[in-house]
Order: C-alpha cells, then sequence, then structure tokens
C-alpha cells in the first residue's frame, strides 16, 4: 500500500528536478538555448523573405502575361463574334467589374449587347418563394407558352418568362421583341426579382451568364439556400439555352469551387449543352468567354479554364475566313 513516505519522495523528486532544470537554464545552458532559438528565428525569418520574393516575382509575372493577353485579346478574337447579339445576365452577387469586363469582351469580338439583366437574390432566397409564386401567377400568359407552375414548378416557370423575354434563335427574329416579352421583363422587374439595363426585350441570339466567386454567392453555407440558388439558376441556364441555342455560364475561379455556379453546371447533364469559363476575372477568361460563344452558335459546348471540370484553357479559335474568324 502506498503510504505517505512514497508520497513524500515523489514531491521531493519533483522538486528537485525542476530546481535543476532552472539551474541549468540560467547557468550553463543559458546562452546555448539561446543562440539555439535566435538561428531558428533568423533561419524562419529568411525563409519567408525568401518566400515573399517569389510571391512578389510570380505576382509580377502574372500581371506581364495578363497585360500582354489583353492586349492582344481582341485580335485574337478578330471577328469571332461579327454580326451576333447577346444578353448578359448576371447572377446574384456577380461582381460588376466581372460583367462589365465579359461585355466588353464580347464587344472587342465584333459582337453586340443588348443589354445587361442583373438577377436578384430574390430569386433564389428561400425566404421569397412565396413571392416567387406570386409573381409567376400574374405573369402574362402569352409569355409563359404552355407552361404551369403547379406543373414544372415556380423556378422553371420565372425561368422560362425571362428566357423568352430577353432571348431568340436565328438572326431573323434577332433583334425583335416578343409578343408578352416587354410585359413580363416589366413585371419580374418590378417585383425587384431582376434590373435591367439596355434593352435586352430586343432578344439576342446567345446569352452570356455571370456566375459570382463562392464568397460572393448569397447564403453559401447554408443547405436551403444552396438548394434553392442551385435549382433556379439551373432552370435558368436551360431556359436560357432552349430559347437561345448559345449560352455561356462565366465565373471567378471559385465558382468552380464545391457549390458554386459552375461545379453546379458541371456536375449536370446540362454541361453536354452549356458552356462553361471559370476564369472569367481574366484576360484569358474573358477572351475564353467570347470563343465559348462563337463555339455555342456553331453547335459546339465546352468546359475551359483551369479548374476542375475544365478541359482546356481556350476553345479552338475559329478559323481564318470561315463564319466568325478573322479576315482572310
Amino acid at each position: 500500500m502506498i503510504d505517505f513516505r512514497y508520497h513524500l519522495v515523489s514531491l521531493v523528486g519533483v522538486f528537485l528536478a525542476l530546481a535543476i532544470g532552472v539551474v541549468l537554464g540560467a547557468g550553463p545552458l543559458r546562452d546555448s538555448i539561446g543562440d539555439t532559438l535566435t538561428s531558428q528565428v533568423d533561419l524562419l525569418r529568411e525563409d519567408r523573405l525568401q518566400l515573399q520574393s517569389q510571391v512578389d516575382d510570380l505576382s509580377a509575372q502574372l500581371a506581364a502575361r495578363d497585360d500582354a493577353l489583353a492586349s492582344v485579346a481582341p485580335v485574337v478574337a478578330g471577328q469571332a463574334l461579327a454580326g451576333t447579339s447577346t444578353v448578359v445576365v448576371a447572377l446574384p452577387g456577380a461582381d460588376p467589374e466581372v460583367v462589365a469586363d465579359l461585355a466588353d469582351a464580347v464587344e472587342d469580338a465584333a459582337g453586340s449587347v443588348s443589354g445587361v439583366v442583373r438577377v436578384e437574390r430574390q430569386w433564389v432566397s428561400p425566404e421569397a418563394s412565396a413571392q416567387r409564386e406570386e409573381v409567376a401567377a400574374a405573369l402574362p400568359e402569352r409569355s409563359l407558352s404552355p407552361l404551369a407552375a403547379d406543373e414544372v414548378g415556380v423556378p422553371v416557370v420565372l425561368a422560362a418568362a425571362l428566357a423568352d423575354a430577353v432571348a431568340v434563335q436565328g438572326p431573323v427574329l434577332s433583334g425583335t421583341a416578343s409578343v408578352a416579352g416587354p410585359e413580363a421583363l416589366e413585371a419580374l422587374a418590378e417585383a425587384d426579382l431582376v434590373s435591367v439595363e439596355g434593352d435586352p426585350a430586343l432578344r439576342a441570339g446567345s446569352a452570356l451568364v455571370v456566375a459570382p466567386g463562392v464568397a460572393d454567392q448569397p447564403g453559401t453555407g447554408d443547405e436551403a439556400w444552396l438548394a434553392s440558388r442551385s435549382a433556379a439558376e439551373l432552370a435558368l441556364l436551360a431556359a436560357l439555352e432552349e430559347a437561345s441555342g448559345a449560352v455561356v455560364l462565366a465565373g471567378p475561379a471559385t465558382a468552380a469551387d464545391p457549390d458554386g455556379a459552375l461545379a453546379v453546371l458541371r456536375g449536370d447533364e446540362l454541361a453536354a449543352q452549356v458552356s462553361g469559363v471559370d476564369d472569367a476575372d481574366s484576360p484569358a477568361g474573358s477572351l475564353a468567354a467570347a470563343l465559348a460563344l462563337r463555339e455555342q452558335l456553331d453547335g459546339g459546348a465546352g468546359q475551359y479554364g483551369s479548374e476542375q471540370g475544365a478541359s482546356a484553357a481556350l476553345p479552338a479559335l475559329p478559323a481564318r475566313g470561315e463564319p466568325g474568324g478573322g479576315e482572310g
């Protein structure tokens, strides 16, 4: 049985070891320990400075590459979108600068932009479902064709109304308004589901949809938001594809992260019809988006960029002398 003497000897041993450590640390080992720690700190500081220098060099190289690509992008794109019109549709949270840069990329490729439709957060918010149901029920019947909300769901009805109002297949009808399109677009805007710049009711023959980065998406990390947002975005992409036959979804690299709009598209069978570009906040991505629109108008589709799900950095360039190519 452990007795008092055992506890006493143990305590004496602990205090003796502690005293020896204090004496050695303050005496013979003091300088050695201090020198070792100082040396390690100096090495870590050197490593940090070297890594920072490498980061700065790489950033400068990337900036120079982007500047060079931005200067030649209009030449590379050539007349790829000559004679075509595109409506730009910005999803909730999309960066206004990226939206503007992509619209400029369309024009740099000799295309025209009919207008910009900004989809508001009420379009995807689970809390606004009742509001969306009211709007869907009040939309002009002519804008819905045979669709009924109780059969296909509210997201599909709203997407179809918007797509039919801003996009159309074929050059003959491009640039003309549909019978109920302006009225439907006005109803969506009055309900704060969308806001409009330009005149997208003069329907375009292709659609460029701009996605936000994951951090900028409304409701990020919330499962209810994710389900509502994903359903609404896929419905809109499908409706635009059916209306125009040429749709590209473009966003920054993080849009291809899990739960991002590009990741949702690339995980769906719709990716075989709708093209995606995952570095749209760079000159390379802007160029890829314009070339992807050309590919879509020619009946092709693909996933481009550098993130998961992309098969190439850029679509194939239009051949010189062919429709959409540069001058021969």
